[in-house]
């Protein structure tokens, strides 16, 4: 107790009570900012030393949301949380994934079927097309290949050149139009 109410105390004066002042809660004051400013200090004046800045510890007040939560109303609230994005929500944006010619139609190249396997083979060099032109996934290219090698075993397919009869064929791949880049 103040010491002007202990002496009204002792000399039998009434004190008038006051309604206690609603006090604020305090503010924390925990943030540091460093701001370097110009200050001359015990700073040496010289021909090399000049005006250095010193860091100058700025305390930056933080206040807690709840104080201002009684302030905001509760249908900011509400509305705020019809906007949020729902959790378990697909992603629109995914792409369907591609599929390859051959997997789109349930095709399992045959070694004997020359004229399929002829679609992916250069009319020039009588070399396999790369991924890159054909678009087919990578088994199934890879079957292609495994397919081709045992028909040319078997004496059912030229290792250098395209047979004539399957020129005219109309082509799966375009060589001079590739899907992707090449990779090297």
């Amino acid at each position: 107790m103040s010491l002007w109410i202990k002496a009204a105390l002792m000399s039998g004066c009434s004190v008038i009570r006051q309604a206690p002042v609603q006090r604020l809660p305090p503010i924390a004051y925990e943030q540091k900012r460093f701001d370097s400013y110009f200050t001359m200090g015990k700073q040496r004046m010289g021909k090399r030393k000049g005006i250095k800045p010193r860091p100058v510890e700025v305390k930056e007040p933080i206040v807690a949301a709840a104080l201002y939560e009684k302030e905001i109303d509760r249908s900011v609230f509400e509305a705020r949380a019809k906007d949020l994005p729902e959790e378990n929500m697909e992603n629109p944006f995914v792409r369907p994934k591609p599929q390859c010619i051959l997997c789109k139609h349930k095709i399992t190249p045959d070694y004997k079927n020359i004229k399929l396997l002829s679609q992916f083979i250069s009319s020039q060099t009588g070399r396999v097309f790369g991924r890159h032109i054909t678009g087919l996934c990578k088994e199934q290219q890879e079957r292609v290949e495994k397919e081709i090698r045992k028909a040319r075993w078997s004496g059912l397919m030229a290792y250098y050149f395209k047979h004539p009869e399957f020129f005219k064929d109309p082509k799966l791949c375009d060589p001079s139009r590739p899907l992707r880049p090449h990779p090297y």
